[in-house]
């Protein structure tokens, strides 16, 4: 054939009818018998699997067709707009990236902040604890100039203006978290609350000498003494003493 891998295309049977022109399709090959043929008719069986494989031959498709596509021009509109869909594309994600930087920065510099200031409260009440028991004030104040002291070391000198800009920030960056955590707390309130499956345990009546166990546990042991919802179980080595819930009843004591 003159298609792809030799395979015969539609034109090569209209260019073979053409030539011949005797050729005709409804021609039936006589079937030739021989002496020792014998010709033996189709069961039911084989005639409806004859029936089905003739229909399967005619709805089924039994040839391929290839259509060949010029995509040169595509992929030379690809190649032009893909730099530029990348670069813009990771323009957006370096100024995403950034925003959440400055955010996650933000956030941590506040935690960072009220965890000193849950140090500074503690260090403040263990002062005011000392002055409450010994009521000396020259320790007490010493205690809080030395906290003040150590704080101030810390910080650092800034403008008056610098100063009221970074309180303006702070305020601004609590009101934010405020409000991510009220809706927060607002989601987990509408989502229901899953109560634990409760355990119903049959009730038994214990008595002295039932061997007994845990209801997580695998050790046996036996019952020596009962007094009103405890009893000591006896394992042997060592006796315990366990609330009778908390015991599965393992055999009864043998009369």
């Amino acid at each position: 054939g003159s298609g792809s891998s030799n395979r015969v295309t539609k034109s090569d049977i209209l260019n073979y009818i053409s030539k011949n022109k005797d050729f005709k399709t409804d021609n039936k090959t006589p079937i030739s018998e021989q002496n020792n043929d014998q010709i033996i008719e189709l069961s039911r069986m084989g005639k409806i699997i004859a029936e089905n494989m003739i229909l399967s031959k005619k709805t089924s498709a039994h040839v391929q067709t290839f259509f060949e596509a010029d995509v040169t021009k595509l992929c030379e509109w690809r190649d032009r707009i893909k730099i530029d869909f990348e670069k813009k594309e990771n323009e957006k994600l370096e100024t995403l990236n950034a925003k959440v930087k400055v955010k996650l920065e933000r956030y941590q510099e506040l935690y960072d902040q009220e965890q000193r200031m849950i140090v500074l409260g503690n260090k403040v009440n263990d002062a005011a604890e000392r002055y409450f028991i010994n009521n000396k004030k020259r320790p007490l104040i010493a205690d809080l100039l030395r906290v003040v002291e150590e704080e101030n070391a810390k910080r650092k000198r800034k403008s008056v203006a610098e100063h009221k800009k970074e309180l303006k920030q702070k305020k601004a960056l609590k009101a934010e978290v405020s409000k991510k955590v009220e809706v927060v707390r607002e989601e987990k309130k509408k989502k229901p609350t899953q109560k634990p499956k409760e355990t119903h345990r049959p009730k038994v009546t214990f008595i002295v000498g039932d061997k007994v166990r845990m209801y997580d546990g695998k050790a046996v042991g036996t019952i020596d003494t009962l007094e009103k919802k405890k009893a000591i179980v006896n394992y042997g080595v060592f006796t315990t003493q366990v609330n009778v819930e908390a015991l599965e009843l393992v055999e009864r004591k043998k009369k």
